[in-house]
């Protein structure tokens, strides 16, 4: 499948960011990829290969600071431009596409899935008809320094541009040694944060714990048993208040945060399969 278009559309604020489009001959309906923190676009390509056989159209973006799309790496003024920009992406490929009985469907990893879950939780009008959410970022599992934890509100108020590493490491991210080398020749992934970011994902996690009885679109959740990055429990307590006729999760024993690059990916894409198929229009 290749790539039918890379291109730059003017997001929250005039903030370029860059989408990409994969698109079979007689697309079966609509996926849209957003990608977790310090990756992007081009993180998917083993999702792309594991979906070939599912036909499906394929957008990827850049979150603004991160891949080919403008900012500061790390950096957003407020973690609701990561939505609202969101918003502007599926307004585009919904006006992009000449699939307009065919469904679209939204795919998300680790603080992606914080942003899109947020999105469709502000805006009820989207015709979305499935999603998956891959690692959420809903609580953390990660330690954070409490120097640095003390440290972000005053960071934010005096000097919101700075970043700091992000505490992780890719052994916290994949077991397999060939993806890990991939990663650290890989020049536009990072692992800077700021303040804002870290601040405005922990309020995340309260704003959409509150409000679970407005996730209503279908969704399957993938997450690790034991995620060392984003708190599987955290995951659970929230999938646990969802209506269970409508949402499906599936948990994977000894397996690392970037469920889609880990030793053991088969079985998850399989999955991953398996649940897309009951929502694309049969060829």
């Amino acid at each position: 499948m290749d790539i039918s278009f890379e291109h730059f559309i003017q997001g929250f604020q005039d903030t370029q960011l860059f989408i990409q489009k994969w698109s079979p001959a007689s697309p079966a309906g609509t996926l849209i990829v957003t990608h977790g923190q310090g990756e992007h676009s081009g993180s998917y390509q083993r999702v792309l290969a594991a979906l070939r056989p599912l036909s499906l159209e394929v957008y990827a973006w850049d979150l603004r600071g991160h891949g080919r799309s403008e900012g500061l790496r790390g950096y957003t003024q407020s973690f609701d431009d990561y939505c609202r920009d969101f918003e502007i992406i599926i307004k585009f490929v919904l006006s992009d596409r000449n699939l307009k009985k065919k469904p679209l469907i939204l795919l998300s990893h680790s603080m992606g899935a914080t942003i899109q879950l947020k999105t469709l939780i502000d805006n009820s009008q989207f015709e979305i008809r499935a999603q998956v959410v891959c690692a959420p970022l809903l609580g953390l599992a990660l330690a954070v320094p409490k120097i640095k934890e003390t440290a972000a509100s005053i960071l934010d108020f005096i000097a919101p541009q700075m970043t700091l590493w992000n505490e992780i490491r890719n052994q916290q991210l994949t077991r397999d040694p060939l993806v890990i080398a991939e990663f650290q020749k890989d020049s536009l992934r990072h692992d800077r944060i700021s303040s804002g970011v870290y601040l405005g994902f922990v309020q995340a996690f309260d704003y959409i714990k509150q409000r679970t009885e407005k996730i209503t679109t279908p969704s399957l959740w993938q997450i690790p048993e034991v995620d060392e990055i984003a708190s599987s429990a955290a995951s659970k307590l929230i999938y646990k208040d969802l209506n269970q006729d409508r949402h499906q999760m599936i948990t994977y024993k000894d397996r690392k945060h970037e469920l889609y690059n880990d030793l053991g990916r088969e079985e998850v894409f399989e999955d991953l399969r398996n649940f897309l198929k009951s929502f694309l229009v049969a060829k």
